[in-house]
């Protein structure tokens, strides 16, 4: 998979360049956008994507490994275990950083009436929040809640942007003079003010909750949808939608390929002669007990069936434990015996 192909971008591209390319391409296959049947998965390809082009350690991995950067399971894991870690005071920053410049012209026009100009009702923009979990939360699922900020209409004014501030001090409040339609008030006898909360721009910054449950399996580059919890939108447009975007972390220990689970575990050289019996961990916080063959090689693998990630089907893939030996530096002659033993057996 070549994912400067699927942006359209070359390797030598900036990743400001990397990032135009990436949101031109996100809006295009945005699914509440685009109803072509394909849409969601080009969505969600160009996501993946950005999601290593994106991270500047994972590209400069991606360059050098090629094609091995998803077989060594790299792909899979971007960021240690512990349990949600979000930065509340610097999650918009990042949001603002991560969306064109045509968004953060539409989001400033928030401070000004002139964007309601436009009587054509418009849909608010998204807001795009990274969340980053553990590997064992990404296979076991995650539920937690997370605050966030979006524009919505002003609760004082009604988004009208005035307030009434009573009788028009010209005509007294009958709207009239003389015959003539008062010129202050306009005929309605009362006059009014800017409203004082938001300042006639008709919206307000307001602080939102967000309950959400990631799934078993969930990877890095999901995104979970929450429908108009997103910015307001122009003239009586609804609110756009609120996304979280999971990040999952590495391990010291785990890694994972595609529903696959890698482990690494060493023995012995006396074990790995007679063979023995070990107890291994799992992503799902149990541990197994493995048997270890007699005269196993180093680098030899054995497959556990049903503890890897659960897949959309339903179903769980493996979990491989990679087996390494330890051979020391020095042994007792106990030892030193034992080998010519097995030597004189083989």
């Amino acid at each position: 998979m070549d994912y400067y192909k699927i942006l359209g971008v070359n390797k030598t591209d900036s990743k400001d360049t990397i990032k135009k390319a990436y949101r031109q391409l996100a809006l295009k296959y945005h699914p509440d956008k685009n109803k072509d049947p394909e849409a969601e998965d080009k969505f969600k390809e160009v996501s993946e994507a950005w999601g290593v082009l994106g991270d500047d350690d994972n590209r400069e991995k991606y360059d050098k490994m090629g094609d091995n950067f998803f077989r060594s399971g790299v792909s899979a894991s971007y960021s240690p275990y512990s349990n949600i870690d979000i930065d509340v005071d610097n999650f918009f920053n990042d949001f603002f950083q991560n969306i064109n410049i045509n968004r953060q012209r539409r989001n400033t026009a928030y401070q000004t009436q002139n964007q309601w100009k436009n009587s054509r009702p418009i849909k608010g923009p998204d807001i795009i929040i990274p969340v980053y979990i553990s590997f064992k939360d990404s296979a076991n699922g995650f539920e937690s809640d997370i605050q966030i900020e979006r524009r919505e209409t002003c609760h004082k004014c009604n988004g009208s942007g005035n307030h009434e501030d009573g009788n028009c001090s010209i005509c007294a409040g009958k709207g009239v003079i003389r015959g003539e339609i008062c010129r202050l008030c306009r005929g309605s006898g009362r006059v009014f003010k800017t409203c004082t909360m938001c300042l006639g721009s008709k919206t307000i910054t307001a602080g939102k909750n967000i309950h959400f449950k990631s799934p078993p399996g969930i990877r890095t580059g999901s995104y979970l949808r929450f429908a108009k919890m997103g910015h307001i939108g122009r003239n009586g447009g609804n609110y756009g939608d609120a996304f979280i975007e999971i990040k999952v972390k590495p391990h010291k220990f785990f890694s994972r390929t595609e529903d696959e689970v890698h482990c690494v575990w060493h023995i012995s050289f006396v074990d790995a002669i007679l063979g023995t019996k070990v107890q291994v961990p799992t992503i799902y916080n149990t541990s197994l007990n493995l048997k270890i063959p007699q005269g196993i090689q180093p680098g030899s693998k054995i497959r556990i069936l049903g503890f890897g990630f659960k897949n959309m089907s339903g179903n769980k893939g493996s979990m491989f434990v990679t087996v390494e030996i330890i051979i020391p530096k020095t042994i007792t002659p106990k030892q030193k015996e034992l080998l010519k033993q097995y030597k004189n057996l083989t």
